[in-house]
C-alpha cells in the first residue's frame, strides 16, 4: 500500500492546488525544480523549517511512503485503520491502551482531515463491510468522523494507473491520464491522506520487480 500524504494547512493548501492544478486540461508538464541548494558553512538547525506530521514518526507531511509485507498479513486493514484514525481525529486508536490505561503505542496524531483509498481489488460493498466492521472493533459510533472517507474501488469505479508503457513502447514508463484523474479528486475533496493499495495495480505495461519501473512510479507519485 502507498501512502501520499499531503498539507494539513487549508490555506496554504488550497493555493498550493490550485496552482497544480492550473494546467491540468493542458498537456502534463516537468514540475518546477528548485535551485540547488549552495552551504559554505555549518547549516544553523533554526533555519531549517520543522517537519510536519500526519502521523508521528510514519507519515510525514508532503511525502510518499510504503507498506510493505509478505500477501496476506492485513496490509488493507492496516490502511484501513489509518484511514479511520485520520478521519476521526480518533488518537486513541492509533495508541491502544493497555491495562493500566496507558497508551500501548509511542505514535501521535498530529492532523486529521479527509481520506481517500483506493483498492484495486476490492467492490465498493466489499470496502464498505471492512470499514463497517474495522469501525465497529474500535467503537465509533455515528457522528464520531469528522472528516469523510472516500472509497475508490478499481473494480466498480474502474483502475487507476500512474504509469503506463504503451503497447509497442520498449521505453520507459511515462505518466498515465489516471494521474491526473487522481490529482482531480484530491483537489475535489481537500485529502489530507491519499491510500493506493496494491502498488503493481498503479502501473501499466511495467514489471513489479523491475528497478526503473518501480523508480518511475515512485518518482511520478
Amino acid at each position: 500500500a502507498f501512502s501520499l500524504v499531503f498539507d494539513d494547512d487549508p490555506l496554504r493548501q488550497a493555493s498550493a492546488a490550485e496552482s497544480w492544478f492550473a494546467g491540468a486540461a493542458q498537456a502534463p508538464s516537468p514540475p518546477a525544480r528548485r535551485e540547488l541548494r549552495v552551504v559554505r558553512g555549518l547549516v544553523n538547525p533554526r533555519s531549517i523549517p520543522v517537519r510536519k506530521w500526519l502521523i508521528h514518526p510514519r507519515l510525514p507531511i508532503g511525502d510518499v511512503t510504503q507498506c510493505v509485507g509478505e500477501p496476506g498479513i492485513s496490509k488493507s486493514t492496516f490502511a484501513i485503520r489509518d484511514a479511520i484514525i485520520v478521519a476521526s481525529g480518533r488518537e486513541s486508536v492509533l495508541r491502544g491502551e493497555g491495562a493500566d490505561k496507558s497508551p500501548l503505542s509511542p505514535e501521535r496524531l498530529h492532523a486529521d482531515g479527509p481520506v481517500i483509498i483506493y483498492n484495486a481489488e476490492d467492490r465498493t460493498d466489499e470496502m464498505e463491510r471492512r470499514f463497517a466492521a474495522a469501525g465497529h472493533h474500535y467503537g465509533l459510533a455515528d457522528g464520531d468522523m469528522k472528516h469523510p472517507i472516500i472509497l475508490w474501488s478499481g473494480v466498480d469505479q474502474g483502475p487507476l494507473k500512474i504509469v503506463e508503457r504503451r503497447r509497442g513502447d520498449r521505453g520507459g514508463l511515462t505518466r498515465a491520464p489516471d494521474a491526473d484523474r487522481l490529482e482531480q479528486t484530491i483537489k475535489e475533496h481537500g485529502a489530507v491522506l491519499v491510500i493506493l493499495d496494491p502498488q503493481i495495480a498503479l502501473v501499466a505495461g511495467g514489471q513489479e520487480n523491475d528497478n526503473d519501473d518501480a523508480d518511475a512510479l515512485m518518482q511520478e507519485l
